[in-house]
């Protein structure tokens, strides 16, 4: 697990600052223990230059703790169609269009299942873990759906990817912990 200092925690409390740009945009010397990712990574049409910067921004042992949706889960999360993100962007696009009448999927498009998510990382100096949250009560976590048979769904996933990892290639997305080596 890691364990985040009380210290640190208040110290950053007072220098929080939000700012909105392109990470591969952004310009600062400035270096940070702590970079928040969270359902970003489906719409970087270049990754690896984006976790290029990332990574250069981190400080030595620095995390990022990011969630992604898992490009093979059965219903897509932005549009909820099945097999959406399975298919190749032509197709999704039509599939889309008559759908939803929404033109372009190419936004949504970038997404990696476990494997791709584990091969992606992998290039870089780190250490990651795939994690389920000790509350499991998200909807991030389940189906967004309180029904019995999503909740049983639920229910199953994560007691099968708690016995063994491969089930994480059937999960609905990903929570990942990156620490910078």
């Amino acid at each position: 697990g890691y364990e985040v200092s009380i210290k640190k925690m208040l110290r950053g409390k007072k220098n929080l600052s939000f700012i909105h740009s392109k990470i591969e945009d952004y310009k600062t010397t400035q270096k940070f223990d702590l970079i928040v990712h969270l359902t970003v990574f489906e719409h970087m049409n270049n990754p690896k230059a984006g976790f290029d910067r990332i990574f250069a921004l981190l400080e030595p042992d620095g995390v990022i703790f990011l969630t992604a949706p898992n490009k093979y889960w059965i219903f897509e999360q932005h549009y909820g169609l099945p097999f959406l993100g399975w298919l190749p962007l032509p197709l999704a696009n039509l599939y889309l269009k008559l759908a939803k009448g929404v033109e372009s999927y190419e936004d949504c498009s970038y997404s990696r299942g476990y494997g791709g998510m584990k091969s992606f990382f992998d290039r870089y100096d780190c250490e990651y873990e795939f994690i389920i949250p000790k509350d499991t009560s998200g909807a991030y976590v389940g189906c967004g759906n309180s029904q019995p048979l999503f909740s049983f769904i639920k229910w199953l996933g994560i007691r099968l990817i708690k016995m063994n990892p491969f089930f994480w290639n059937f999960s609905k997305g990903f929570i990942m912990i990156i620490r910078k080596k």
